[in-house]
């Protein structure tokens, strides 16, 4: 029976970072997500877990349990996982939203505690649970065993990651993994079941559950069902396809000849009819600026489906296109129309499956370094660090150096001719200074559809009339611009009221250390979506380090009064640990998405680079106190919180070397960002068997020693999830996120230490 327990809580851990990594996938792409939805998810994933753990810790706290009980559970689970994964895909529906509508933040948080409620407090009891039936199987001191539990399924976590990453996501769909998940758990509930006591009856349901849910999983029955449920995601849109890349989800909706690409859940693309104002003004406008036709132009993102068709209307020699998925390209000759074929294959667009930023960097790298006539970075407005990077002042300077003197820069941005609110006139300026910081000359073109930015060496002379002038000798037909558009667009009132507005809003230009331009569109996004968040982002804008270090200085002070007795030291040094470790997994995929520019599959295998830290750091302290060796517990405490901070600053150094780096991504780089995290994941995994034993030997249970030290663990990395992904990053930066969770850690560490006499004499 000791080994069937021992699967059993390596398969906790397997399945739920499996089913983590699978349930935050499919809400950011019902969310249309961004970090701020990726800090929600895992906050309430945790939230729900630590629920879990601590209600089932108290109430089981002197509980012995049979092996019975645990697969109880595991049956639970696995019935929870198809209506779990149904809410997730109609979450949508629930919020009354369509396909391709951006969430708010509170509607996101709702819906992600309305998808995950079930699993996360079944996971979080499933702890709770393991530690009393190991307990109850053992004759080993209770801190070992509560211990045991951790590390094996800390150890799960691990093989739940490689296995995910590297063997089953290249085969597997997100409700075949389901089945998989519950064909694993009924089995191994039928084997729990099968032991003594023996409950012949319900083992044989269990066992002929997994035969099922495996034969589901494995055949072609659970690809139909996959393609049935995504289906209802995207209702009352037909899908025509749909699949994942390394870079993100990509689903196609077409309704008679018109076809929509979404990715993550957002629109990229509408062809043949796409929104053909806005498309005319990016590409036309800019090209009025130049004296001749321009030979050579570079597109940044958002090239097929009609920006190539109208740029290929001009005499030009070539253009550079940089796409970052190939699924995208990949999707427009499987679900084809007769514009976006047209702009493929035309022998003049030269197409780059590449990351813009990286695009840039290596062609200014290039011995034959090319200049070019017009840039067009054509992305969203800088809702996620991916986009944001291409929107930094770094990013400007290699801009420039690939421009032509007489080149000109466009920059498409929300609509603001009439009507800026505060959120959207900031989101505007820090477009406008964050250009000023490279170019000389910027002049904005307010229209209705966007407001179009242009960069450029000499400055913008011409007038109206003079544009209409041109406009008419190049004889271009368009179903838009005309004209009168033309005098209405360059308007010089407009202008000049436009840019009125902006002088008086006070922004700070966006950069790779601190993406001014990530809070500053997540704002504007709110304050669409969410208009009651738009205090909440006001005062975001006005957050400093330095008031955040003054509360801390606040906690401290409380801690130092409030804190005396040994047995409440504890649980806040768990709980700061737990924000550490999630800030730590957060702020290194972050990191990842700046250097790279994708995460989405890399999330599995950070998050087993950190469990495999948790399970060793688990294991060696484990070890430690079995063989005796640890005579000094509170001087060890004291020691882990020490480096912990220590580990923070570390991950501050190599995010201020990164950050800082224009060269390109290094090959050693990811194994950087992995040793970070795995070293996170050892100084946790440390600190839990520790803090067990000091609570143990204060005289509280082992079940509820465990259980509850869990529950603060999963508090603090739920604390860190929210707070890094909806606070602390937008209104800091990386590396100052890095150096405000070190100080917390570093408060803890105080706490101890005004007691580390007394303590140390016990």
């Amino acid at each position: 029976m000791r080994l069937r327990l021992t699967l059993a809580f390596l398969l906790m851990g397997f399945s739920f970072t499996i089913l983590q990594t699978v349930f935050v996938r499919e809400l950011l792409v019902s969310f249309s997500g961004n970090e701020l939805s990726i800090g929600l998810v895992l906050g309430a994933w945790l939230l729900l877990e630590a629920l879990g753990s601590g209600v089932a810790g108290r109430i089981l706290r002197f509980a012995r349990l049979q092996p019975a009980a645990y697969a109880a559970l595991q049956l639970l689970l696995a019935l929870l996982l198809l209506p779990a994964f149904w809410a997730a895909l109609q979450v949508r529906a629930v919020l009354g939203t369509v396909p391709g509508e951006a969430i708010g933040p509170l509607p996101a948080l709702a819906g992600a505690l309305f998808s995950l409620a079930p699993l996360g407090l079944v996971d979080g009891a499933m702890f709770a649970v393991a530690c009393a039936v190991l307990q109850t199987a053992s004759d080993q001191a209770r801190e070992r065993e509560s211990s045991r539990v951790y590390i094996l399924e800390a150890t799960g976590s691990i093989l739940g990651g490689v296995a995910f990453t590297f063997l089953l996501l290249p085969v597997l769909s997100s409700t075949q993994f389901l089945f998989l998940i519950a064909a694993l758990n009924t089995g191994c509930a039928a084997a729990l079941l099968a032991g003594p006591p023996r409950t012949p009856a319900a083992a044989g349901v269990s066992a002929l559950l997994a035969v099922a849910a495996l034969l589901t999983a494995g055949t072609p029955l659970g690809m139909a069902l996959h393609q049935r449920l995504v289906s209802a995601r995207w209702a009352p849109s037909p899908l025509a396809y749909e699949a994942n890349s390394p870079y993100g989800n990509v689903a196609v909706l077409r309704e008679a000849n018109q076809v929509t690409v979404l990715s993550n859940g957002t629109p990229v693309l509408t062809a043949p009819d796409p929104d053909i104002a806005a498309v005319e003004q990016e590409t036309h406008l800019p090209l009025l600026f130049l004296d001749r036709p321009p030979k050579r132009i570079l597109v940044i993102g958002g090239g097929a489906g009609g920006v190539l068709g109208e740029l290929l209307r001009y005499p030009v020699e070539r253009i550079d296109y940089a796409e970052l998925d190939p699924l995208l390209i990949r999707v427009l000759r499987i679900v084809p129309t007769p514009l976006t074929e047209a702009e493929l294959s035309d022998p003049r667009v030269a197409l780059a499956i590449a990351d813009g930023r990286r695009f840039v960097a290596s062609m200014v790298r290039s011995p034959d370094r090319p200049t070019y006539d017009f840039i067009l970075v054509n992305l969203p407005y800088p809702s996620t660090l991916v986009v944001n990077r291409l929107y930094t002042e770094e990013f400007y300077q290699q801009v420039e150096r690939l421009l032509a003197p007489e080149g000109v820069l466009a920059v498409p941005a929300p609509a603001g001719r009439t009507y800026r609110a505060p959120a959207l006139r900031e989101l505007l300026a820090c477009y406008q200074r964050t250009l000023l910081q490279v170019f000389p000359y910027v002049r904005a073109v307010p229209g209705d559809e966007i407001t179009l930015w242009l960069a450029a060496r000499r400055p913008f002379t011409l007038s109206a009339e003079d544009l209409v002038h041109r406009w008419e000798v190049r004889g271009l037909e368009t179903r838009m611009l005309r004209p009168e558009h033309l005098r209405y667009l360059f308007d010089p009132e407009v202008a000049a009221a436009f840019e009125e507005s902006l002088g008086d809003t006070q922004v700070v230009a966006n950069r790779d250390v601190y993406p001014a331009g990530l809070r500053y569109g997540l704002a504007y996004e709110s304050a669409i979506l969410s208009p009651q968040l738009e205090p909440f982002f006001h005062w975001l804008g006005r957050l400093r380090g330095w008031h955040l270090g003054l509360g801390l200085v606040g906690l401290l002070l409380i801690g130092l009064f409030a804190l005396r007795r040994p047995e409440t030291l504890v649980p806040p040094a768990i709980a700061t640990t737990g924000v550490v470790g999630m800030a730590t997994d957060l702020l290194v995929l972050f990191a990842f998405q700046l250097r790279y520019g994708y995460v989405y599959q890399q999330v599995g295998l950070l998050v087993t680079a950190f469990m495999a830290g948790l399970a060793l750091g688990g294991l060696s302290m484990r070890t430690w106190i079995g063989k005796g060796r640890l005579r000094t517990p509170w001087t060890a405490l004291v020691a882990l919180e020490a480096a912990t901070v220590l580990s923070m600053g570390l991950l501050a150094g190599l995010l201020a070397f990164l950050l800082r780096r224009s060269a390109p991504a290094h090959p050693l780089e990811p194994l950087l960002l992995y040793g970070i995290n795995l070293l996170g994941g050892v100084l946790v995994g440390m600190e839990f068997p520790l803090g067990t034993q000091l609570l143990i030997a204060q005289g509280d249970p082992g079940v509820r020693a465990a259980s509850s030290l869990y529950a603060w663990d999963l508090a603090g990395a739920t604390l860190g999830a929210v707070s890094v992904s909806a606070i602390l990053l937008p209104a800091l930066g990386l590396l100052q996120t890095a150096l405000l969770v070190a100080l917390l850690k570093g408060v803890s560490l105080a706490w101890l230490g005004s007691r580390y006499r007394a303590l140390s004499s016990r």
